[in-house]
């Protein structure tokens, strides 16, 4: 067979995988496929929202909410994405990930004083 006979990746299909592992309690596997998902089509939005859902069950709130911070940016939704970065970096011990997140709040609000001084305070 050639290459041509191989599907194109099914961002629908694989996101319904997904939410079948999360369903069945296997949140490794599910967290997986949603990376998966992200790593093929970035933009697919519907997957931050399931994988920050996911994360909050497993009790990793920082990552629940970078998650859904950024599932509302990409819905232009930028109040709800702003609440739920400023939760992320409660809860962030990773260094790139706040990094990230300090990053994206600045492009969402243009206030870059605010959130390089945020978690240096609480530290």
């Amino acid at each position: 067979k050639s290459s041509v006979s191989i599907p194109p990746f099914d961002a629908e299909g694989e996101l319904f995988l997904a939410r079948t592992l999360k369903k069945l309690d296997r949140h490794e596997d599910a967290v997986i496929a949603f990376q998966k998902i992200i790593g093929e089509k970035p933009y697919y939005s519907k997957t931050y929202y399931y994988l920050g859902e996911i994360y909050g069950e497993m009790g990793q709130l920082g990552e629940a909410h970078y998650y859904l911070g950024t599932f509302y940016k990409y819905e232009r939704r930028y109040s709800n994405a702003v609440f739920h970065l400023k939760k992320a970096l409660d809860h962030l011990t990773d260094s790139e990930r706040i990094k990230s997140t300090k990053k994206m709040l600045e492009k969402l609000t243009g206030d870059k004083e605010l959130y390089s001084k945020r978690k240096s305070e609480a530290s």
